[in-house]
């Protein structure tokens, strides 16, 4: 999990992210966080997918800023990036470019998820 991958591609979690807001708040409560950001995110990915499909690009934009903003923090970069894409294309009007997003930002919150959950188990573990 770097910042990068080889195609320069953002990496679906950067370690250093997480390992620097262990460090700041402890293990416990960066679980914590971690926790809070994937029992949120199906919501926030829900409110996309609905504000793409309705047309309610204002509710869209609002998921995808919390969305940006949470990734961010714990290091989701792919997320991160691509949510604040979406957000500026909807901000600009543009919404068919956002909504054909939606499905790659659904496999970046995956991507995420699967790599954060495993994150949190390793820490558990310790």
């Amino acid at each position: 999990m770097t910042s990068e991958t080889s195609d320069g591609e953002p990496a679906a979690v950067d370690s250093t992210v997480l390992d620097n807001l262990s460090r700041m708040v402890g293990a416990e409560t960066s679980t914590e966080i971690v926790d809070l950001f994937l029992s949120c995110g199906p919501a926030r990915l829900t409110a996309v997918r609905n504000g793409a499909e309705s047309g309610d690009f204002e509710s869209c934009a609002d998921a995808l800023h919390s969305l940006k903003s949470s990734a961010g923090m714990l290091g989701a970069n792919r997320l991160c990036e691509l949510a604040a894409r979406m957000e500026r294309l909807s901000g600009e009007g543009d919404h068919d470019a956002m909504a054909a997003l939606v499905e790659r930002l659904l496999d970046a919150y995956g991507e995420a998820e699967i790599l954060l959950r495993a994150r949190c188990d390793r820490s558990e573990g310790e």
